[in-house]
């Protein structure tokens, strides 16, 4: 049975890791770039919307580029929304319909400066990197056994309405952290009260996605790798990294093997490669033919136990 359901699991985790598979949209899409960083992926339905806003987003050949005299903060925001309500008010851009007031932070890599701030709604459109907080609930019965708490989202969700899901889960917006953003959802989604929740919410770590998502585009995100060792006796261990105390993001604390986030000019490989070279020193010949793609699935979670291998 153990055996069926991890083979079902790799199933699934391939077809949400889809974005660099052959046959994906990958080939008909378009870099979108701001300040020299890659930001997000346009696909040609969006690439579309945007050739009406020449004064906003200037097309080469192969990518859209945010022009040079946006180049704060605050006026890249402020056209970037104007841009987006024009979109809304003609309904020229599906995933607008699911509108919500809300507003993430657009960076080239989560501890970067954010480059402007954009509606929720618009953010797969543009294949721009989307950050959340999900909680799994467990429960523990008299003779030791765990069962997992599973959610079941309302009918009336803008996004994949009555499915089950996480215990509670929300989108990072610009004004949260990880664990603000989960008090809130907790209260908002699963009706926990405060009190329950604070002090009390345990991060384990955070996994990543690249796939395409229908009508809502694109989500980016980044490569980890997971080593074992098999001894003699056939007992598999795990390699656990450490970050460096000197790292802007999470210093000091255990780590996969390596990890990076994807720039724009690697595949998921070449982006494991380069970071077993930097981050583990892992000669190139030791990698190259033997990394093993084991899927992905997008989480980051702050309770209970959860165990990815990701490549």
């Amino acid at each position: 049975m153990s055996d069926i359901w991890s083979l079902g699991i790799q199933r699934l985790l391939s077809r949400v890791n889809s974005f660099y598979r052959s046959g994906s949209s990958k080939s008909k899409c378009k870099l979108l770039l701001c300040n020299a960083q890659q930001i997000g992926w346009i696909r040609e339905d969006t690439a579309n919307q945007l050739r009406q806003y020449p004064n906003v987003f200037i097309e080469q050949s192969d990518r859209f580029i945010l022009s040079d005299h946006l180049n704060t903060y605050e006026n890249r925001s402020e056209a970037i929304a104007k841009v987006l309500n024009d979109m809304r008010a003609k309904d020229s851009l599906k995933t607008l319909r699911g509108w919500r007031d809300e507003l993430y932070l657009v960076k080239s890599a989560y501890s970067n400066p954010p480059l402007f701030a954009i509606e929720r709604a618009a953010a797969s459109a543009f294949g721009i990197r989307k950050y959340g907080a999900h909680l799994n609930g467990y429960v523990i019965d008299d003779d030791g056994t765990w069962r997992m708490w599973i959610g079941k989202r309302s009918k009336t969700k803008q996004t994949f309405p009555g499915m089950y899901d996480n215990l509670a889960a929300g989108g990072l917006s610009h004004d949260l952290t990880p664990t603000e953003c989960m008090i809130k959802e907790c209260g908002e989604e699963a009706q926990i009260p405060k009190e329950l929740v604070v002090g009390k919410l345990k991060s384990v770590g955070a996994i990543s996605e690249l796939s395409f998502a229908g009508a809502f585009g694109i989500r980016k995100y980044g490569a980890h790798l997971n080593g074992y060792v098999i001894d003699d006796d056939g007992t598999w261990r795990m390699w656990i990294g450490k970050r460096s105390k000197t790292k802007q993001t999470f210093p000091g604390m255990y780590d996969n093997l390596a990890a990076g986030g994807l720039s724009h000019d690697l595949t998921p490989t070449e982006c494991m490669i380069k970071e077993c070279g930097e981050e583990a020193q892992i000669p190139k010949e030791l990698v190259v033919g033997k990394l093993k793609s084991v899927g992905a699935i997008s989480e980051l979670s702050f309770a209970g136990h959860f165990f990815v291998a990701l490549l």
